[in-house]
């Protein structure tokens, strides 16, 4: 699990919008590399999306919503 100031950190970073499409709103931050995948729980492994993004992520790489992300 993410500490809570790694996650305004990694808002900050991302410039408080999707890395993929620029959103602004409904943010979370994700695995670049899923840890149901053996991804770390690291800054440097996270990025910012919107949840359509992320869904969108999980269909195209066959994760299901509720894998350990």
């Amino acid at each position: 699990m993410l500490r809570g100031d790694w996650k305004e950190m990694i808002r900050a970073r991302e410039g408080y919008r999707c890395k993929i499409c620029g959103r602004t709103t409904n943010l979370t931050i994700q695995h670049k590399l899923p840890r149901c995948r053996g991804g770390s729980s690291t800054p440097e492994n996270c990025v910012c999306w919107c949840g359509q993004c992320h869904r969108r992520f999980h269909l195209a790489h066959g994760l299901a919503m509720s894998d350990d992300f």
